[in-house]
């Protein structure tokens, strides 16, 4: 049996096996945890439990006071989680935590993917390139001092390419600034990688992918992802925009045709004559085909406001809170 510990304040996930010690577990995965003596003495690998229980190898031997254990605190050095925990850890650090960089990258290839979005495919300039996962997002600068965030719109790839899908408006100084820089020079410098929502498929539970608008491009880098590792738990899409015509790519569609266990449900945000499909909140529309969210996985991406009122609509209606990944709940 494997329990779900998720670690507070990083947001980081980790997976512990029956009569594994929590920092046992972490070592294995490659995450940074505090420690130093092994041997439930020191308190260096102490932290809180928030949720959740925990045994020891030797209960004897933890130098904890019946205070410190009624307020929750543990020592991960020895203890093994009885369940899912929430603990709380000051100073893991995950490996997703891949170093932050600033590189020049070349527009090898772009095109209007609608009026609104905008298709780029950037290559490293140079021999360097930023080292990123599924998920993960990326700062663009332009020429002005200004950057913006974006997602990146696909998995690792071995040509190190970067695919971003750039909203772009003609009152949108940003990206006109940028647009001109690419006109010019056609070299742009991308920041990153940043960011935590990454593919989990240890959890073995459905899969719920919920995107607003442009929050699409994290849902299709995850998903390639999810391809690239033969990964078969069930996944259903959720994508909401305002006008039919923002539904900008048919890779859902595909998708759907393609792999047994994807399933696309597009949704308005409002109801519209010439729509026959879903329409309303994102939440409801998701509720209705799962009454029950304490089985499943959720991955978000969109307005904040969106994916925080959808989270807490699903953890009303059963989502436990380590089963949820948004680059919303790090804010």
């Amino acid at each position: 049996m494997t329990n779900v510990v998720h670690i507070k304040p990083g947001n980081f996930t980790l997976y512990v096996d029956e009569g594994e010690s929590v920092l046992d577990a972490a070592l294995r995965q490659e995450f940074i945890f505090p420690y130093s003596c092994q041997s439930a003495v020191c308190g260096t690998c102490g932290g809180t439990i928030l949720q959740g229980q925990v045994e020891y190898y030797d209960p004897e031997a933890v130098e904890l006071t019946e205070e410190e254990e009624e307020e929750g605190i543990a020592l991960f050095c020895s203890a093994m989680p009885k369940s899912d925990l929430i603990i709380q850890v000051d100073g893991v650090i995950a490996p997703p935590n891949l170093p932050t960089v600033s590189l020049p990258y070349h527009i090898k290839y772009q095109q209007d993917l609608s009026s609104k979005m905008l298709q780029l495919m950037l290559y490293p300039e140079g021999n360097d390139h930023i080292h990123y996962r599924a998920g993960q997002y990326i700062y663009l600068h332009n020429s002005k001092g200004q950057k913006q965030a974006y997602s990146v719109t696909n998995a690792p790839s071995s040509d190190c390419h970067i695919e971003l899908h750039v909203r772009h408006t003609q009152d949108n100084e940003f990206t006109n600034t940028l647009l001109a820089d690419i006109a010019a020079n056609e070299v742009v410098t991308i920041e990153g990688p940043c960011g935590l929502t990454l593919f989990r498929p240890k959890a073995k539970r459905p899969i719920l992918m919920i995107a607003g608008g442009s929050g699409f491009t994290q849902m299709k880098s995850l998903f390639e992802q999810s391809i690239n590792i033969h990964n078969e738990l069930p996944i259903h899409l959720f994508w909401v925009v305002r006008e039919k015509d923002d539904f900008y790519s048919e890779l859902p569609e595909l998708w759907q045709q393609q792999y047994e266990h994807f399933q696309f449900t597009p949704v308005l945000s409002r109801e519209h004559d010439s729509w026959e499909g879903a329409s309303g909140r994102i939440y409801e529309v998701a509720h209705q085909h799962y009454p029950d969210f304490s089985n499943h996985q959720v991955y978000a991406s969109g307005p904040g406001e969106m994916v925080k009122a959808t989270l807490e609509h699903m953890q009303q209606h059963g989502l436990h809170q380590q089963f949820m990944y948004a680059d919303a709940l790090e804010e």
